[in-house]
């Protein structure tokens, strides 16, 4: 509760004297805990603010794909889609081999013709084109080195107009789009354990505006923040406190949860 420069009135935001730590954030909390190495075989859809979210590792491991999908396909070869005007067709499914060996040496990934262009992208992957996002989960053999319009396969996409990555850090990292950019003001931190178990994901937002020249920084009561990673809109409910005298109103904080806080205003009417 901060009295507005010039006025008696006090002002209730969510705020923080400190630029880098918002007091916003988001946390998914996954029972039992996501084995980050069989999401490859079985990509985990989730469901955030009514948006359905596609989470499959990376082919080196690094990060995992979080992607909203608009549509999610599967494509056999030669069978082409069309999306916000972008036509994706099929052209085969290949993989690397060792020589006289049936075991696959490298990733496997789809070929696919974009509005005339062909793109190879692994499974795991993720391809920002022509305004679209591509996210291959998964790709159905046989695989071959050798691509050719008999050959027989499949591939699953997702498809939508964004995505990021998210390293596998314990400590806050930058959430990157689906190109490798880092995205403005939102990073991201996992709890891991044993072999890749992710048991949550948290999301910061660490620079919120400030609020006039207060040297607050937050969200005032009747304002509103988009989030950047969800396009999700947040407002902060209007709340008028009469009491012209701000040093009688009392603020107290009780958890609620884990990791939540329930706030009472009191002051005299």
């Amino acid at each position: 509760v901060q009295a507005t420069p010039g006025q008696s009135v006090p002002q209730v935001a969510l705020a923080t004297p400190n630029p880098s730590n918002s007091p916003l954030s988001l946390t998914i909390y996954f029972t039992p805990a996501l084995n980050a190495t069989q999401l490859l075989q079985s990509p985990q859809a989730i469901q955030i603010f009514n948006t359905t979210y596609y989470i499959v590792p990376s082919s080196n491991g690094q990060y995992l794909n979080f992607v909203p999908a608009a549509q999610v396909v599967t494509l056999n070869v030669n069978q082409s889609v069309t999306f916000n005007g972008v036509t994706i067709t099929l052209e085969g499914v290949a993989a690397q081999y060792s020589s006289g060996s049936t075991v696959s040496t490298g990733v496997p990934a789809a070929i696919l013709n974009i509005n005339g262009q062909t793109y190879t992208v692994e499974v795991g992957s993720q391809l920002y084109v022509d305004g679209i996002n591509i996210l291959v989960t998964n790709i159905y053999g046989p695989l071959s080195t050798l691509v050719t319009t008999t050959q027989t396969g499949s591939v699953q996409l997702v498809l939508g107009t964004s995505g990021y990555q998210l390293p596998l850090s314990t400590t806050p990292a930058n959430v990157l789009t689906s190109s490798g950019q880092v995205l403005d003001n939102a990073q991201v931190q996992m709890s891991i354990s044993g072999n890749n178990l992710v048991s949550s994901i948290t999301f910061l937002f660490p620079q919120l505006p400030e609020i006039g020249t207060s040297g607050y920084y937050g969200i005032v009561n009747g304002g509103s923040y988009k989030l950047p990673l969800f396009n999700y809109q947040l407002t902060f409910p209007q709340v008028q406190i009469p009491s012209p005298n701000s040093d009688l109103v009392q603020v107290q904080a009780s958890q609620v949860g884990t990791g939540g806080y329930q706030f009472t205003l009191s002051y005299p009417d």
